[in-house]
């Protein structure tokens, strides 16, 4: 089975705050975005993504499933930069989770595998019932770790202050090139996991 390299970035919520503020100085005032949207919109910059396929939590919203319903329910509609020069913006992905939008995507034609992208915020999206305990933390919601063969991004936080970012399906000048940005940005702990080293998982099969 395929396997492809992928990126692990333990960001604290500093750095989040800061990918959020520089997005909002390249969007006119008063525009609402939320940090996922910024962090969504900046993934996919760095790697140069086409198309983006972004999970949204849909338990309770228009009658779609009751808010506490049991299991992770969620709409995952495609988006497309708006920009002519192909540039993500937070308002990008703020417009699919508001108006659940599927763009048309006939327009652009074959893309490579490693210019799409699936965005996945797990703190968002997956459904975590007390069960008369409070819990804090959200966690990946499979035991394996899925390697599709195209950028897959896995967003979980770990503590209150940390969120882990998994990034896999990437090739080798992706995963450097993400490595470096997140250094750039100070991330101190950031890893690449070379292909072979995790599971892999052929969707062909």
């Amino acid at each position: 089975k395929p396997s492809f390299p992928s990126v692990l970035a333990n960001v604290q919520n500093d750095k989040l705050a800061q990918i959020k503020s520089d997005a909002l100085t390249r969007l006119p005032g008063g525009a609402i975005v939320s940090t996922g949207d910024a962090l969504a919109a900046w993934l996919a910059n760095q790697l140069g993504s086409k198309l983006m396929i972004y999970a949204i939590n849909a338990r309770g919203k228009d009658a779609v499933a009751p808010p506490d319903c049991i299991g992770n329910v969620c709409w995952s509609p495609c988006v497309l930069p708006s920009s002519n020069d192909g540039q993500w913006s937070a308002t990008d992905i703020r417009r699919a989770v508001t108006t659940h939008k599927k763009d048309n995507i006939h327009s652009i034609g074959c893309i490579p595998t490693a210019k799409f992208g699936m965005c996945t915020n797990w703190t968002k999206v997956q459904h975590s019932p007390n069960f008369g305990a409070e819990m804090y933390y959200s966690l990946l919601a499979h035991a394996g770790w899925f390697n599709f063969p195209a950028p897959f991004h896995t967003i979980y936080q770990a503590t209150p202050q940390e969120t882990v970012i998994i990034s896999s399906g990437l090739t080798a000048k992706q995963a450097a090139d993400l490595q470096t940005a997140w250094k750039e940005l100070g991330v101190t702990s950031v890893h690449i996991n070379p292909a072979r080293t995790v599971i892999g998982w052929d969707w062909q099969k």
